[in-house]
């Protein structure tokens, strides 16, 4: 499966149509949020989306609010929004969630997981979040040190998920950190093609 990942486009226009031409060699497309700038242009970036015609898994930025997202998302085809979800498709585990800024504890995560652990445990786990886990490369920022999520990291140790999707911090964009044999990566805005 390929699947085109991105994150933080913020309704720009050249990277939307980058993202627009790599689906063409993808199966399958993953927003990691904040795709509007302060929600505004949300309609008009996901019938974009829509219009790419292919299966496209999404969840919410620290720009979109969460509960118009998931509305948005039922009015059109191609758009699944997966904040507090477990998604299977062929052999892959997506779990999703979205929102997230800088704090670093997500207790409500941290609950909800456990509920699903039964879904995903010793399977196939691709994290799609917006927010990156702690103490990566891709959470560090030189003026701030990690920054990243400590609910998302403690995750990470335990299910060692294949792959971590997120975004949120501009200056990691395409950088890719591998901790024990879990990729994460932070896609960028005109996105990354993963083979998998």
């Amino acid at each position: 499966m390929k699947i085109l990942a991105f994150t933080d486009p913020h309704t720009d226009g050249n990277c939307l149509e980058a993202v627009k031409e790599k689906a063409k060699q993808a199966d399958l497309l993953i927003c990691c949020g904040d795709f509007t700038v302060f929600r505004n242009g949300m309609a008009e970036v996901l019938d974009f989306f829509d219009k790419i015609g292919k299966r496209m898994l999404i969840v919410h930025g620290n720009h979109e609010d969460e509960h118009r997202l998931a509305e948005e998302c039922k009015k059109r085809k191609h758009l699944e929004f997966i904040h507090k979800k477990i998604t299977v498709i062929k052999n892959l585990v997506f779990v999703g969630w979205g929102g997230g800024g800088f704090a670093q504890t997500d207790h409500q995560f941290e609950s909800w997981i456990k509920t699903k652990e039964a879904e995903f445990k010793g399977k196939n786990i691709i994290l799609v979040a917006h927010q990156p886990p702690a103490n990566t490369k891709i959470d560090f920022l030189e003026w701030a040190g990690h920054v990243g999520s400590k609910s998302f990291r403690q995750f990470m140790d335990k299910y060692q998920p294949r792959l971590v999707l997120c975004g949120h911090l501009h200056e990691t964009f395409h950088m890719i950190d591998n901790v024990k044999d879990t990729a994460v990566l932070n896609p960028g805005p005109d996105g990354t093609l993963i083979e998998i």
